[in-house]
Formats: C-alpha cells, structure tokens, sequence
C-alpha cells in the first residue's frame, strides 16, 4: 500500500511539474518595428538585436527593401 502511495504522488507531482513547466514555455506575443523604411543594410540584424532583443529581416516592398525588427512585445 505504501509503495502505492508513493508512486501515486510521485505520479502526480511529475503532471504536476511538467503541465506548470509548459504553460510557462508559451511563446509571446511578438511586435514588428521597421528600422529603417528606405533601405535594408548589412547592420539590420544587430541593430535590432541592440535595440529590441529581436531578430532582423530585410523584407521587399514594391519600392524597395526596408529592415523589419521583431521582437517580443513589452508586458
């Protein structure tokens, strides 16, 4: 009956553990900046990264290329 027991709660505490572990793990909410709207230079990635904690993206537009940071939101 012990042996039940323990395995029952150990059972329960490692659920437990592991739901409260992913929940947490959830991805942000993530935002766009444009960095700079009339070009996209070698720099764009670690000019985001400096300023936001993100990642940046040369994107196309119609005209030309502009640096597109995204990054997760603030809380």
């Amino acid at each position: 009956m012990a042996k039940i027991s323990f395995m029952l709660i150990f059972t329960l505490t490692l659920i437990i553990s592991a739901i409260s572990r992913t929940s947490g793990a959830m991805p942000g909410k993530k935002c766009t900046r444009i960095l700079n709207p009339y070009a996209c230079m070698y720099s764009c990635n670690g000019d985001c990264q400096d300023q936001y904690h993100g990642i940046g993206y040369c994107v196309e537009y119609p005209q030309n290329y502009k640096c597109v940071c995204v990054y997760d939101c603030p809380s």
